[in-house]
């Protein structure tokens, strides 16, 4: 079993997605140890952001450095997810070690400092724009990412000067814990950084104690913790379900395209919000494309080890999934679908699925419309861009899409009007790891953003300071008793004329 932070007698025991073997064990926080690692949290959180961005920053950086260098990180993930070592290591840690580099750096200092303006009315003040942390932040995170979608989204808020409480998926919570006894062990303040592991209980309590809510999970998910944020007027981060549609063009190169659609559905063996889950393909290139995936699927090696890179997909994370996703491609051919491609498969066991693609899938079948969570891409046929254009914006959700074509100023015509929150062009899911830029989703996909230095102001408050500028004091004085009560007749004269030769 892996070494892990344990801290409570009521303890659940986590499987090897792949094997069902014990690997470790978690605590079952109820909702009164959620709320006193909250209050702890907001004890140690004025020191914390009393350091200044300068000393987090460097203190995060430092603490990057032992992530990337752990070796038990990756195989830690691996093992509870059962997902490929290569996305383990070279998506999940790499990915959050380029996110502190980011956000540490200029971006960061940058939108987190002290603005200075001088009020157009008023030339003797200087207005000081002050970003406060919020307080303590609580991070909900899914099981599909438990470095990414965890840890990684705490590390925003933590620059900002914010204490964090995460709660991670009940499912796949060992690698949460490692990383808190990391952060003990570097010396780093413990009670900034909590982990709460647990189910429903401990979620609920950090929602209805946190400044801020930061969740990615499932659209009733998103809701619920909404509602709560709502009556709270506290604000709520929620990253949701998405459909994310790839519109492929009779231009585009098929080859490129096969293997972009592939690697964009099929990571993380589709357990993404970001991964691409259906397809429209216009016109005469149907049959070709689905030729193509199926050349590029067949290619896939499934299996999962923790001391190995040579997979490509892994297994489900969650029990149950891969009964449920049969359902749905049994449901789908029975109605007129086609399986034109089916991948290989590892080692059997409950949580094997291997990857799928439908051909002749239509809008009112249940893979057409759901979330499918799973290695399953779908191929809808129309007869041109604008009738794949409103299929794509009929979807209830949208956090990404793509288009495939080689007539680029067409493309990016054609993502502007897609209602999404990212469009790749020829590529499929880069843009999760492009943390410059904000990633959110829009209708029922969620709430705010991700990513890039900007969204580190979702976990701040403004404030603002005026004062009078050195020097203006006596100037200030005169101003006060010329605008101040009594009113005079002849200012207002002054000031009509003002109004008039200015916005008249």
């Amino acid at each position: 079993m892996y070494n892990v932070h344990v801290n409570s007698s009521n303890k659940r025991t986590i499987v090897d997605a792949g094997t069902q073997q014990p690997i470790g064990e978690a605590p079952e926080c109820n909702g009164e140890a959620v709320e006193a690692m909250i209050a702890s949290a907001r004890r140690a959180q004025p020191a914390w952001a009393a350091q200044g961005f300068k000393a987090r920053a460097k203190a995060l950086r430092r603490f990057s450095a032992l992530i990337a260098r752990d070796p038990d990180l990756p195989r830690l993930i691996t093992a509870e997810t059962g997902k490929p070592r290569f996305e383990a290591e070279h998506m999940e840690v790499l990915y959050t070690s380029e996110l502190i580099r980011h956000l540490s750096g200029w971006a960061g200092r940058r939108v987190l400092r002290e603005e200075h303006r001088t009020p157009f009315f008023f030339p003797n003040k200087r207005t000081h724009i002050i970003r406060q942390p919020r307080g303590v932040i609580g991070v909900v995170g899914p099981f599909n990412w438990p470095l990414l979608n965890h840890f990684a989204d705490a590390v925003g808020p933590l620059l900002a000067g914010n204490a964090v409480v995460i709660k991670p998926s009940p499912l796949t919570p060992l690698t949460s814990l490692h990383i808190k006894k990391m952060w003990d062990d570097s010396g780093l303040p413990p009670d900034v950084l909590q982990i709460a592991t647990g189910g429903n209980e401990a979620g609920e309590a950090l929602t209805r104690n946190v400044d801020l809510i930061f969740l990615t999970g499932s659209t009733a998910a998103g809701r619920a913790v909404a509602k709560v944020a709502g009556e709270r007027l506290i604000p709520a981060i929620v990253e949701l379900s998405g459909k994310n549609p790839a519109i492929v063009l009779e231009d585009a190169d098929l080859k490129r395209t096969a293997n972009s659609l592939v690697w964009g559905s099929f990571l993380n063996t589709g357990q993404a919000c970001v991964h691409i889950e259906q397809v429209f393909a216009v016109g005469s290139i149907a049959d070709r494309l689905a030729e193509a995936l199926a050349v590029e699927v067949k290619k896939l090696r499934q299996g999962a080890s923790v001391d190995s890179s040579d997979f490509d997909q892994g297994f489900l994370t969650r029990p149950g999934q891969a009964q449920h996703l049969q359902t749905l491609v049994d449901e789908a051919v029975s109605q007129g679908a086609t399986v034109v491609a089916r991948g290989a498969v590892g080692a059997p066991g409950p949580n094997t699925f291997p990857a799928i693609v439908l051909d002749h899938v239509r809008a009112e079948m249940r893979v057409g419309s759901e979330e499918l969570f799973g290695p399953i891409l779908t191929i809808t046929r129309v007869k041109d861009a604008e009738e794949a254009l409103a299929l794509a914006n009929a979807l209830p959700g949208g956090i990404t899409a793509s288009i495939y074509s080689e007539d680029r100023p067409r493309a990016r015509a054609l993502a502007r009007r897609i209602v999404t929150g990212s469009v790749c062009i020829n590529d499929a899911t880069v843009h999760y790891f492009a943390v410059e830029s904000p990633l959110g989703g829009v209708k029922g996909s969620g709430l705010g953003h991700r990513h890039s230095a900007e969204s580190m102001l979702q976990f701040t408050r403004t404030e603002v300071l005026i004062e009078d500028r050195p020097g203006f004091s006596a100037a200030s004085g005169f101003i006060v008793r010329q605008l101040g009560f009594p009113y005079k007749a002849p200012i207002a004269r002054i000031l009509r004329w003002l109004r008039l030769r200015l916005y008249g």
